[in-house]
C-alpha cells in the first residue's frame, strides 16, 4: 500500500460562545487532512488551531504546510509505517503541530481502516472500556454559574473545568461558586492558561484549597519551572501542566524537574496520536497522570481523542479526559459524532477512528478561497 497525495480541505463551524484567558471565540476554524492511498483507501484528519496567538497557524498556513510540502514528502510511502513517516516530517519541517497532527490522525485512521481494527488497537488496546467525561466552562461570571453547571452536569459530566486568568480575587470567587453549585456531583478543576504571576497563583490557589480541586492547571507561563517548583512545595492542590509540554522533551523536562502531578495531552498541541503515546509512557515511568485534553475539536479529533483516552493506562486516577466541544459545537460534519453516555465515552469497534464524513456538511462549512 502506497500514499498518493495528502490533501487539505479548510472548514469553519459554528459554535457556543467560548472564552479564555486568550480570547473568545463563536467559530472555530478547522482543516480536515485527507491521506489517499494508490489502493483507493482514505484516512481522514483534522487541526484545531484554536487561534494563531497560541499556535502559531492558520487555515491556510496549515493547507499549505499539508499539500506543498508534506504530501510531496510522503508520497509513495507506506502508511502503515508511522513512525518513520512523522520522523522524516519533523526532520524536514520544523513546528506546525497542527497540521502534523491532521495528517496523524489521518494516518492512524487509513491504518485503522486497512487492517480492519480500531485506532486504540493500534495504540497498545483498551486500557478501559469507557473513558469518564469532563467538560469545561469558559470565563464566567459568578451569577452565571449555577445554571451553567447545571446544564453540564445534566449532561452528564464527571469532572468541570472552568478557566479563569482574569483577576485573583475575581477568580477566587468564580472557583468558590463553581464548587458550591457542583456541590460534589463532580470532580472540579482550574485553569489560569498560564496568566498568573507565582505570587497570583499562590494567593488564589491558598484561597481556593478547601474546595479540593482535582487540580489546578497551568498557573503560570509554560517556560516557569522555577515558579512552578515554588507552587508545589508550598501547596497541597495537585498541579497540570497544558502548554508547558509540546514535545517529548518538555515531557521529560517536567517529570525530571518535579514540577506537576497531571499533564494534559492535547492531541493538536504535541502533533497527533503517535507523539501523545510518547508523551503519555514518559509520564507513566515518572508516575504521573495524564488525560486528553481539548481544543474545541470537532468530530474527527474529537473521535481520536476518544481513541487515546481509551488507551492511556495512567488516566485513571487523573480522572476525566476534556470533551468540552460536545457542550458547544452548533453542528458537525462527520454523521454520528461521539456522544456522552452516563458520563462516560464508549469504545467502538469500527475499523480506524469509526466516523464517517457528512459530504453535505462539508461542502456548506468549507472555506471559500
Amino acid at each position: 500500500m502506497k500514499i498518493s497525495k495528502v490533501e487539505c480541505v479548510p472548514v469553519s463551524l459554528p459554535i457556543e460562545p467560548f472564552s479564555d484567558a486568550y480570547g473568545s471565540y463563536n467559530e472555530m476554524k478547522y482543516a480536515l487532512a485527507l491521506v489517499h492511498t494508490e489502493e483507493g483507501l482514505t484516512g481522514v484528519g483534522e487541526a484545531s488551531p484554536i487561534d494563531p496567538s497560541f499556535y502559531g497557524e492558520t487555515q491556510s498556513s496549515i493547507k499549505a504546510a499539508i499539500e506543498e510540502y508534506i504530501s510531496p514528502l510522503i508520497r509513495g510511502r507506506n502508511p502503515l509505517d508511522i513512525d518513520r513517516i512523522e520522523s522524516e516530517i519533523d526532520r524536514r519541517i520544523n513546528g506546525n503541530s497542527c497540521a502534523k497532527a491532521a495528517v496523524d490522525i489521518a494516518l492512524y485512521d487509513l491504518a485503522g481502516k486497512a487492517l480492519g481494527v480500531p485506532v486504540y488497537a493500534l495504540l497498545g488496546g483498551l486500557a478501559r472500556e469507557k473513558a469518564p467525561v469532563a467538560l469545561e466552562l469558559g470565563l464566567t461570571r459568578v451569577e452565571e454559574m449555577p445554571r451553567l453547571v447545571t446544564r453540564l452536569l445534566d449532561m452528564g459530566a464527571k469532572a468541570i473545568k472552568v478557566h479563569v486568568g482574569t483577576s485573583p480575587q475575581e477568580d477566587i470567587q468564580v472557583i468558590k461558586a463553581m464548587d458550591d453549585a457542583v456541590s460534589g456531583n463532580a470532580a472540579i478543576r482550574a485553569d489560569a492558561n498560564g496568566h498568573y504571576t507565582t505570587a497570583e497563583a499562590i494567593k488564589v490557589m491558598r484561597k481556593v484549597e478547601k474546595c479540593e480541586l482535582e487540580y489546578f492547571e497551568q498557573p503560570l507561563a509554560k517556560s516557569n519551572i522555577d515558579g512552578l517548583r515554588k507552587i508545589k512545595q508550598r501547596l497541597e492542590t495537585p498541579i497540570a501542566v497544558d502548554e508547558s509540554v509540546w514535545t517529548l522533551q518538555d515531557a521529560l523536562e517536567i517529570c525530571g524537574a518535579n514540577v506537576a502531578d497531571v499533564i494534559n495531552i492535547k492531541i493538536t498541541r504535541v502533533g497527533g496520536l503517535h507523539k501523545a503515546m510518547k508523551i503519555a509512557h514518559i509520564a507513566e515511568a515518572a508516575y504521573l497522570k495524564c488525560h486528553v485534553g481539548c481544543e474545541l475539536e470537532f468530530g474527527i479529533a474529537m473521535a481520536a481523542k476518544a481513541h487515546l483516552a481509551l488507551s492511556l493506562a495512567n488516566a485513571n486516577c487523573a480522572g476525566a479526559g476534556e470533551f468540552t466541544e460536545i457542550a458547544v459545537l452548533r453542528d458537525n460534519i462527520v454523521r454520528q459524532p461521539i456522544a456522552i453516555k452516563g458520563g462516560f465515552i464508549e469504545a467502538t469497534n469500527k475499523p480506524g477512528l469509526g466516523v464517517e464524513l457528512d459530504e453535505d456538511k462539508i461542502k456548506r462549512y468549507a472555506r471559500k478561497e
